[in-house]
């Protein structure tokens, strides 16, 4: 009389490795941009030939964060609904943006105290 009901598909599971590496990615590459930005200002060799590279590294940057938002959207759609993730996409956009710009304030200042 009482049927057992059918069992519940598998929840997919997110790859750790990989969430946590699209979350680290930008603020890491960020640390690396400024590490290379502030040796190279303090370096008296510094020359008009050098003009050029705080834009490509800008870009550069913009390139990595854009491909880690990728790589996080499509981690998030195996698990998720559509709209978990629009607001997911939304906090990461907004948290990784805070941490790239409270560490960009922090290299100035750091540059600002060794000049």
């Amino acid at each position: 009389m009482s049927e057992a009901p059918p069992p519940m598909p598998e929840i997919p599971k997110i790859p750790r490795g990989r969430l946590w590496m699209y979350l680290l990615a930008p603020p890491v590459f960020a640390a690396v941009v400024y590490s290379l930005l502030f040796a190279i200002g303090n370096s008296r060799a510094s020359s008009s030939s050098m003009e050029w590279l705080p834009g490509a590294l800008g870009f550069l940057s913009l390139g990595v964060f854009i491909g880690c938002l990728i790589g996080f959207i499509l981690l998030l759609n195996r698990r998720y609904a559509t709209s978990t993730v629009v607001l997911l996409t939304f906090g990461y956009v907004i948290g990784q943006g805070v941490i790239v710009v409270a560490m960009f304030f922090g290299a100035c200042v750091f540059m600002l105290s060794h000049a």
